[in-house]
């Protein structure tokens, strides 16, 4: 799984949305990327004391997969903002295939609930 570039990851995941139409679910995960610290954080203590430091800016790693097909990316901490505005324009534009959920057992339950409740005094 290489990583790919903000705008590749973008393109490609607007490719799995549109392949999730027919069948499947595309899973989305997004998280601070620490590792080369962490690495080197176990045998230096100036990096552990970088690691622990609240001024640290981590890059974000972001994967998403549907079945065995699976991308990522890694994003800067100052492409972020730029970054997090084209992935939720691209789910906003992708959420038409959305299922409405099924209600009608959740009205039976509350009618039930309703008349179980005593009358009040």
């Amino acid at each position: 799984m290489p990583l790919l570039s903000n705008d590749q990851f973008l393109a490609r995941l607007g490719e799995l949305f549109e392949k999730s139409k027919t069948t499947g679910t595309v899973y989305i995960t997004m998280k601070r990327y620490a590792y080369p610290l962490v690495k080197r954080s176990k045998a230096n203590q100036d990096a552990r004391a970088e690691l622990e430091s609240p001024d640290t800016q981590f890059p974000s790693i972001m994967r998403a997969c549907i079945g065995k097909h699976k991308i990522s990316t890694l994003v800067e901490p100052d492409q972020l903002i730029a970054f997090t505005d084209a992935y939720a324009s691209i789910t906003r534009s992708h959420m038409d295939s959305l299922k409405r959920k099924d209600r009608k057992e959740r009205k039976k339950k509350s009618a039930a609930a309703h008349s179980n409740e005593p009358a009040a005094a």
